[in-house]
């Protein structure tokens, strides 16, 4: 028996998808974790950064970009000088893990 790959298990392997997966045999995940994670239905994974910045938040010297926050400084063309120039004013200090655990938990997490 061999081992499922990453796309086997993520439903993206080249039986799912028609095309040819080339990724190497994953690894990393027991029996019972990988049941544990077909059972599950809902998940989190938050990720942020400077584009999160509050002079930032989707928009760019006034223009608005409908677009995924992370991918903001390449739509928007920001300089990297400029982009890096919001890093005086950006303080994670309020935000709050324990909240966002407690909300994910809330939800049925």
């Amino acid at each position: 028996m061999t081992k499922p790959t990453a796309g086997e298990l993520t439903g993206t392997s080249s039986q799912t998808t028609g095309q040819p997966d080339n990724r190497s045999a994953f690894t990393g995940v027991s029996k019972q974790g990988l049941n544990r994670w077909k059972q599950n239905t809902f998940g989190m994974f938050i990720h942020w950064g400077l584009y999160c910045h509050r002079d930032l938040a989707g928009y760019y010297q006034g223009q608005y970009c409908d677009i995924i926050s992370e991918w903001l400084p390449h739509f928007a063309r920001i300089p990297m000088h400029d982009y890096k120039g919001y890093t005086a004013g950006f303080n994670p200090a309020e935000f709050d893990a324990d909240q966002v655990t407690a909300l994910a938990k809330a939800a049925g997490m």
